[in-house]
């Protein structure tokens, strides 16, 4: 399986996807994190879109009419380079991996302090090192940044054990 990924205008995302899908009969994934909001006294599992724009697009046989796939109304440009064929690679492959794998939801994670830095030890995000940002104990979540695509994004995810005392300090 090739693996691609495009960016478009968060706006237009939606049909893009579904564009992809039928004409190019292409898998295509819009990762969603599953976060924890509590009503009544009860938590509940919600689904909010994870990295807004970007778009994973998944074929059988290697995409080589990038020109029709940039044409298309709201696409911004497509993540890889040239000389991979704009396939994924390195950490932007096993991210595109592990979404693949979990249908591209993001659900609530286990984490261990590494330092200032973590390590997510379960879940879709397995392996992915960041740091957490901001713990919001109430609704028993928090804000992880990790890399992707070169720059730094932020997640606010579900979170079940953080093995840490130093990791509580991040609480604001």
């Amino acid at each position: 399986m090739y693996h691609y990924c495009i960016f478009c205008l968060t706006q237009r995302a939606a049909v893009v996807q579904r564009l992809l899908e039928i004409i190019g009969n292409y898998k295509v994934i819009s990762p969603k994190v599953e976060q924890r909001h509590w009503k009544e006294g009860k938590p509940l599992e919600k689904s909010y879109a994870c990295l807004p724009g970007y778009l994973f697009i998944y074929s059988e046989q290697p995409i080589t009419d990038f020109v029709t796939l940039r044409s298309l109304n709201g696409v911004i440009r497509q993540l890889g380079t040239e000389a991979t064929g704009f396939q994924l690679t390195g950490k932007d492959y096993d991210f595109s991996k592990m979404l693949l794998g979990n249908d591209g939801i993001i659900s609530a994670q286990k984490v261990h302090q590494v330092g200032e830095r973590i390590e997510l030890c379960d879940g879709l995000l397995k392996g992915m090192s960041g740091r957490i940002t901001k713990v919001d104990r109430q609704y028993k979540r928090m804000q992880v940044v990790f890399m992707f695509d070169g720059m730094e994004r932020k997640v606010w995810t579900g979170y079940d054990v953080i093995s840490s005392a130093k990791a509580e300090q991040t609480d604001s």
